[in-house]
This record gives structure tokens, sequence and C-alpha cells, in this order.
């Protein structure tokens, strides 16, 4: 979850948090699968 104050608009920073995370998680997919490839 998100914590901030009250009068965070949630409404928004929730998607742009999963947006981010989604980002980094294929940023990781992709280094293994690299790293993978190299083996």
């Amino acid at each position: 979850g998100v914590l901030g104050p009250m009068r965070m608009s949630y409404a928004r920073t929730i998607p742009t948090v999963r947006y981010v995370a989604g980002l980094l998680s294929d940023l990781v997919n992709d280094t293994i699968s690299s790293e993978n490839d190299i083996r």
C-alpha cells in the first residue's frame, strides 16, 4: 500500500506506483533473461 497524507490523491498515486512497479519488474526480468542467454 501507499502511505501518505490524507489529502494525497490516491486515485492518481496508486496507478502511478503500479506503473513504476511494472517497469521495474520488466527491467529485472529482461536483465535475468539476458544473463541466462549469455550462459
